[in-house]
């Protein structure tokens, strides 16, 4: 993992998720200018920040179970979603603006295309087609109702600028106001890079599009082998003990009073004896009171995060139910909040070698690599992951390939990577999502968010013109 530190520097004025894009295009708030590197500062604090999705995504993946409210995430009743984001995207494009009359601004445009790539992504997988080529032109062309590109339309230009941003960066120059790689204009092609191959990865099923050659550009990039190859590579942000500094679940009564290890992920951790469990889950107030040791794995319980809310609340009063563990809102450090690391490199490589994408005789490696890379991270004992691997249940079957590949992937990413595992089970059906009686949504895991009530309000032209109805169940073109 790269271990930078996270420094909260207010620069620019707070903003509402709510306001529609014709006040994100034209914020008065904003300043006119500032040096590209207190924008990259700025923005790279929402970016590389857990407070983005909080831990939300874990709810829906199935790692944790919230019982204060019968919370969206959990239930699968979510609605509408919020185009916050680009207001962060504005403050990308100042800074490509401003960039172009420095002598080294070919870094900061690169730097600027990268998060501006991570910021789109997120947006079409979260709602399908969104404004991306009309986007934030509010102020240098007067546009402040954009359409919306199409997701295929917005996928391409992501990869588009990715691979522009690749070939942009110079690395004999550093790079100011970077908060994340140190000014190292290498890491930063290496994110680039792995930012591409996730993309790619997630247009699995859209193999089949000549449009795009998936495949041959996924190997292309992984044969430069410039990408997150070392176990401490990762896009993330490290905290320290210091105001507006501090791990982003710090002190949170949620996560201190309401939140519980969800079953199939406690199962997962106590089939495999996976040492993990002991970082990331406390023991049950039953076990507890009997006096079992912290390691003894009976002393471990999750409930089903499918049940009705009212069930769940009742197995969790029994005392027979494992709460998070107490470092998550206890600890001010804690650990790095991680929106692309190594391990999850290796699996997103594993998949494109059990695909064939790459050489598939690689698969078991990889599959290896991104397990082993995620027990070091929890700070298991060389001996410990030794005796790991060779439980029958980690040992890589290639007839379940997939399948393994993406449960310890879900392992490996509690509370880091945002929505990715969801989205994973959106185009693969794997990591599995119970569905039972506490599921909203007539029974069925929707497929995106709506748009924001906002845009149905000030660019209702906009949605009218799309050829889908704007329905959580509607399925995008990226995971058709």
């Amino acid at each position: 993992m790269k271990k930078s530190f996270l420094y909260i520097v207010v620069l620019l004025a707070g903003f509402s998720a709510c306001k529609p894009l014709s006040e994100v295009n034209e914020n008065p708030n904003d300043p006119t200018s500032a040096h590209p590197s207190q924008l990259l500062t700025y923005v790279s604090q929402h970016v590389f920040n857990g407070n983005r999705t909080s831990y939300d995504p874990s709810l829906s993946s199935r790692q944790l179970v919230y019982t204060q409210s019968n919370t969206a995430s959990q239930s699968f009743t979510w609605q509408r979603g919020g185009f916050g984001d680009y207001h962060y995207i504005m403050q990308l494009q100042k800074m490509i603006e401003e960039s172009q009359e420095l002598q080294d601004g070919d870094n900061y445009i690169a730097v600027a295309k990268i998060l501006r790539s991570y910021y789109f992504f997120e947006l079409t997988r979260t709602f399908t087609d969104v404004p991306y080529s009309e986007a934030v032109r509010g102020e240098s062309d007067g546009i402040f109702t954009p359409a919306y590109d199409s997701q295929k339309d917005v996928i391409e230009g992501i990869l588009s600028e990715l691979q522009e941003a690749a070939s942009f960066l110079d690395e004999n120059n550093t790079i100011g106001g970077d908060i994340v790689f140190d000014g190292n204009a290498g890491k930063w092609k290496q994110f680039a890079n792995s930012l591409a191959l996730k993309v790619l990865i997630n247009l699995s099923k859209r193999e089949g599009d000549v449009s795009f050659n998936i495949s041959e550009e996924f190997k292309k990039i992984y044969e430069s082998g410039e990408y997150f190859n070392e176990l401490d590579a990762a896009a993330n942000l490290r905290y320290v003990d210091a105001l507006n500094s501090r791990y982003f679940l710090y002190q949170n009564n949620g996560i201190a009073t309401d939140t519980w290890m969800e079953k199939t992920m406690v199962d997962f951790f106590k089939e495999r004896e996976d040492e993990r469990l002991f970082s990331i889950a406390a023991m049950t107030t039953n076990a507890e009171l009997e006096g079992k040791e912290a390691n003894d794995w009976d002393a471990y319980e999750g409930v089903d995060g499918s049940m009705a809310f009212g069930d769940i609340r009742n197995e969790v009063n029994t005392g027979d139910v494992s709460s998070i563990d107490p470092r998550y809102f206890s600890d001010p450090v804690n650990e790095p909040y991680m929106i692309l690391g190594y391990s999850e490199m290796m699996f997103i490589l594993a998949e494109a070698a059990q695909r064939g994408w790459i050489d598939n005789n690689l698969t078991e490696s990889f599959y290896n690599k991104g397990t082993v890379g995620s027990l070091q991270f929890y700070g298991i004992s060389d001996e410990k992951i030794e005796a790991y691997m060779q439980h029958p249940k980690v040992i890589f079957q290639p007839e379940n390939g997939l399948e393994m590949i993406m449960d310890q992937k879900k392992a490996a990413l509690i509370i880091q990577g945002g929505y990715e595992l969801f989205y994973n089970y959106l185009r693969t059906g794997y990591p599995e999502i119970t569905i039972g009686e506490g599921t909203g949504n007539n029974g069925k895991i929707p497929y995106r968010w709506m748009y924001p009530q906002s845009e149905v309000l000030n660019n209702a032209s906009a949605i009218d013109a799309l050829d889908y109805n704007d329905d959580v169940n509607h399925t995008p073109w990226i995971w058709k």
